[in-house]
């Protein structure tokens, strides 16, 4: 039974560790997209006069 709860355990601690990083690529990526449209705004805020 501890055997399980150990595998148990250690399971939902790699899963913890990968969800933390698909939350921070998806961070990274969300901040990339926010900067690239802001360039887009300003680059088209530039030729469209």
């Amino acid at each position: 039974m501890v055997e399980v709860l150990d595998e148990v355990t250690v399971a939902v601690s790699d899963t913890r560790g990968a969800a933390t990083k698909v939350l921070e690529a998806s961070e990274s990526v969300e901040a990339a997209a926010a900067g690239l449209q802001r360039r887009i705004e300003h680059f088209l805020g530039r030729v469209a006069v």
